[in-house]
């Protein structure tokens, strides 16, 4: 543990990144991000939501867990970097005129 981690700990659930907070984190907050806008495609803050959503993931997947795991790549890199990024670039660079501030702002 402690040469991985850097840290003593040996209870599993206080670590980063732990199974509850993928888990947590995949599941749950991606699946209501990512189904709200299907089921509900004529609310255009939640479509926008999802395009915000993919930079938010860059910047933890490209960032935030390689740093805090001192590793070049972790699971999701390569989907975000190959699916999510490129079609919310290519989405709101043709539809962003659709958006108003307060979609912005929801979003």
């Amino acid at each position: 543990m402690l040469v991985e981690l850097k840290s003593v700990e040996t209870d599993t659930g206080k670590w980063d990144l732990n199974h509850l907070s993928a888990f947590f984190g995949n599941q749950w907050f991606a699946v209501i991000v990512y189904l709200l806008p299907i089921f509900c495609p004529n609310i255009p803050f939640l479509t926008l939501a999802v395009m915000i959503f993919a930079f938010a993931e860059l910047a933890m997947h490209l960032f935030f867990f390689n740093l805090s795991l001192k590793k070049w790549y972790n699971p999701g890199l390569l989907t975000t970097l190959v699916g999510l990024v490129p079609v919310s670039v290519y989405y709101l660079a043709h539809d962003w005129k659709l958006y108003s501030g307060l979609d912005w702002f929801l979003g």
